[in-house]
């Protein structure tokens, strides 16, 4: 489940982050459920989350859309969670993306 655009998707009807989130996590669990299959819920569980609590992190580049660096291990943290059942947290640091190990 990908996480709704920085400013929402007004050609679409939502005109904020929150109304296409809500609408992008309500069709990928429907989907979901319908055909058995798993759910990463890197919107719900890592983007939205990340925006309530007032992280301070720059999540999408200038597009609005896209990830920064800051967005990216974020992202990966869930998908990592789903295929290995396990916490993301005891992995081993790296600065490739230029991010310092606090932030990641």
């Amino acid at each position: 489940m990908t996480w709704g655009y920085r400013d929402g998707f007004p050609e679409a009807g939502h005109n904020t982050y929150d109304s296409m989130q809500a609408a992008i996590a309500e069709s990928n669990l429907m989907i979901t459920e319908e055909l058995s299959i798993p759910e990463s819920p890197l919107g719900i569980i890592a983007w939205q989350r990340a925006i309530e609590q007032k992280l301070e992190l720059n999540l999408w580049v200038e597009d609005g859309g896209h990830p920064t660096p800051e967005g990216m291990p974020l992202s990966a943290s869930v998908f990592y969670a789903v295929f290995f059942g396990e916490d993301h947290i005891n992995l081993p640091y790296s600065d490739e993306f230029g991010i310092d190990e606090a932030t990641s």
